[in-house]
């Protein structure tokens, strides 16, 4: 029986959250922020995606023709951006929602 798409996410955000956790590292390591290749913005890293070369992007002469970029959520709704589906993509989206996970766990043992 095969898994969908966001079975996997899950599972890889799991694994991610409870791995990072058990060797102690936390967020004082992992990047809480990422810039948008499209606006140019600073934004969350679980709002960021990877998306195919975008040569209109702010950020576009950064990278050669061809290359993964990072685009925002707003900015691929907006500009109907679709983000790439490989295996890398869905190990850093993963990662990235594991670092908010690990933030919203910190958080609640504080309260």
């Amino acid at each position: 029986m095969s898994k969908s798409l966001g079975d996997l996410k899950n599972n890889l955000v799991v694994k991610y959250t409870i791995g990072l956790m058990m060797k102690g590292q936390g967020t004082d390591m992992l990047r809480t922020e990422l810039d948008c290749d499209v606006c140019g913005e600073t934004c969350l890293a679980w709002e960021v995606h990877q998306i195919p070369y975008y040569p209109e992007g702010k950020l576009a002469d950064n990278y050669e023709p061809g290359y993964t970029m990072m685009a925002c959520e707003k900015c691929i709704e907006a500009k109907q951006i679709v983000p790439l589906d490989t295996d890398a993509s869905v190990r850093f989206d993963a990662s990235n929602l594991a670092i908010k996970e690990i933030l919203e766990t910190r958080k609640n043992q504080q309260q």
